[in-house]
C-alpha cells in the first residue's frame, strides 16, 4: 500500500489521520479535534471519572444505528475478503461497526468477554484501570480465526486514552502479519492516537490503515465518515 495522504481539511477534522501510518505525527487539526468532549466508549486520566469511564458510551444520545441495541453472539468468522472484528461496551462502536459492514459487506464478529464488565459505572471505571495497570489480557468468549482473510476491520472504544486489554488479547493471538488493518475508534474526551500507536505497535509485520475515529456528536453521519473514510483507504490502495 502506497503511504497515506492527508485528506481534505474538513474530513481531517472529523477523522484522527495519521498521514503516513503507524509512527507518524497526526494531520494538523485532527488531534484537536479529536480532544474535545462528546461520544461513549472512552476515558482518559483517573483523576476525572465524568470523563474516563468506559461507561460513558451510554450517555451519548446519538448513535450511528439502532442496531446497537442487540449485540449478536460471538462467532467463528467464515473466510472472505474481509471481517470486521468489534468489541463494544454499551453498543456505540458496536453500531459504527453495523454501519461499516453495510458498506463493505464484510462479516462483524464481535469480541465479548469471557467475564462480562459490570454494568455500574464505577465497578467497570475501576477494572478497566486495573487491567491496564497490571497489562492483563482478560479471555474473550470462543474463538476468532481471521487467518483466511486480507483485511481486518478492526473496531474498539478508547479506554484510559489507549485500547481495551480485551483488545489486546485478541491482538495478541490474532495471525495477523501481511495483512491489512483497517481500525476504527470511538471515543470522548480524549483522542485515538495513543491507541492507534498500541495497535501499530501490536501488529508491526501487517499493513496498518489510517484510522477512523469518530465523537458522539459525528455519530449521526456515521455512514458519511465511513464512505468517506472507506473512499480514501481504496484510492491509497489502487
Amino acid at each position: 500500500m502506497r503511504g497515506l495522504r492527508a485528506l481534505s481539511l474538513s474530513l481531517a477534522l472529523s477523522l484522527l489521520l495519521l498521514t503516513g501510518g503507524c509512527g507518524e505525527e497526526p494531520a494538523p487539526g485532527a488531534a484537536e479535534s479529536a480532544a474535545s468532549s462528546g461520544d461513549a466508549e472512552v476515558s482518559s486520566p483517573p483523576s476525572s471519572a465524568a470523563e474516563a469511564s468506559p461507561a460513558q458510551e451510554a450517555s451519548s444520545a446519538a448513535e450511528p444505528s439502532s442496531a446497537a441495541e442487540e449485540s449478536a453472539p460471538p462467532q467463528e468468522p467464515e473466510e472472505g475478503e474481509a471481517v470486521i472484528v468489534c468489541f463494544s461496551y454499551t453498543g456505540n462502536t458496536e453500531a459504527l461497526a453495523r454501519v461499516l459492514a453495510a458498506q463493505t459487506g464484510a462479516e462483524l464478529v464481535l469480541l465479548v468477554p469471557a467475564e462480562p464488565y459490570p454494568d455500574d459505572y464505577d465497578a467497570t471505571l475501576s477494572q478497566a484501570w486495573e487491567e491496564r495497570e497490571n497489562d492483563a489480557r482478560p479471555a474473550y468468549e470462543g474463538t476468532i480465526d481471521v487467518s483466511g482473510y486480507d483485511t481486518v476491520y478492526l473496531g474498539s472504544p478508547v479506554w484510559w486514552d489507549d485500547l481495551p486489554m480485551l483488545v489486546r488479547t485478541f491482538l495478541d493471538g490474532a495471525e495477523l502479519s501481511g495483512k491489512t488493518v483497517a481500525p476504527f475508534f470511538t471515543s470522548g474526551s480524549g483522542d485515538a492516537e495513543a491507541a492507534y500507536e498500541t495497535l501499530c505497535g501490536a501488529v508491526a509485520d501487517a499493513v496498518v490503515t489510517q484510522p477512523l475515529s469518530l465523537r458522539s456528536e459525528q455519530a449521526e453521519e456515521a455512514e458519511r465518515f465511513v464512505s468517506e473514510w472507506l473512499s480514501a483507504l481504496a484510492e491509497e490502495a489502487s
